[in-house]
């Protein structure tokens, strides 16, 4: 049995990596949506615009924020919050609880 998975990279024109994940919506369905590959970041990010197409508005946000002190590429830090989305799928694998930071 192998525990190797291949994930297919997409090249936009940008020369971003995106990779496509699905997001489970505050209805318990799911939308798939592209991310970047930061390779570089120490967390995945999103936007609040980003959690709003996903239904997640801002009372969701507030209730489920953790404060959080980030660090731009630059060595900026800037104040931000974690949020921990119900579940996530990544290359046909099952994420619970994946914290991702909003700026």
């Amino acid at each position: 049995m192998s525990l190797h998975k291949t994930l297919y990279f997409a090249n936009n024109e940008l020369e971003r990596v995106l990779i496509e994940i699905n997001i489970k919506r505050i209805d318990n369905e799911f939308d798939k949506r592209e991310f970047m590959i930061d390779t570089g970041a120490d967390r995945s990010a999103m936007s609040t615009t980003a959690l709003s197409l996903c239904g997640y508005d801002l009372d969701w946000i507030n209730a489920n924020k953790t404060p959080h002190r980030a660090a731009t590429a630059d060595n900026k830090m800037l104040d931000a919050y974690i949020i921990r989305l119900p579940e996530i799928n990544i290359g046909g694998f099952r994420a619970i609880k994946w914290p991702f930071l909003v700026y």
